[in-house]
């Protein structure tokens, strides 16, 4: 007897105890308690059944045509994927150099802009200018013109 047989005849015992359990629960041998644990026994035992009876079903039919045969391809082994990023990697940071240099991505013409010497009286009063601004003295920028904090001034 072939295995997909022998699991279907398995099955249809377990159906058959099912009903069996069924019927002597209507006819009063069985109380609800002991049927629904007998039940789920059984209806456990067919779900297995069912399970091996499809694998087994697969396996008699041998591979699909569509599928492919499961084998460990050459993209997939890890030194592989790891050329494979540190390729893309490369390229993409060339990509980024060469497409800054074409969409101007370059500084202005002139000599470089120092930064400013740091002030020692950082942290001092702010100085009132002329027209009413208050702003504190270490708000300049590289050329000593006054640079503009926040839009509202000072916080209230």
């Amino acid at each position: 007897m072939s295995r997909i047989n022998q699991i279907t005849s398995q099955l249809e015992a377990v159906a058959q105890a099912i009903d069996t359990l069924d019927a002597d629960l209507a006819a009063g041998r069985l109380d609800r308690d002991d049927h629904r644990r007998r039940q789920a026994e059984h209806e456990r035992e067919g779900g297995r059944l069912f399970v091996d009876l499809r694998r087994a079903q697969r396996e008699a039919e041998g591979p699909r045509p569509g599928e492919a045969p499961a084998t460990v391809g050459w993209r997939q082994s890890p030194p592989m994927i790891v050329a494979i990023g540190s390729l893309l990697l490369v390229v993409g940071v060339g990509a980024g150099v060469v497409g800054s240099g074409w969409s101007g991505g370059r500084q202005a013409v002139g000599p470089p802009v120092a930064a400013p010497a740091p002030s020692s009286r950082l942290g001092t009063r702010p100085e009132v200018r002329p027209g009413g601004g208050v702003e504190p003295r270490h708000s300049r920028d590289a050329r000593g013109l006054p640079t503009r904090i926040c839009s509202g001034g000072w916080p209230r």
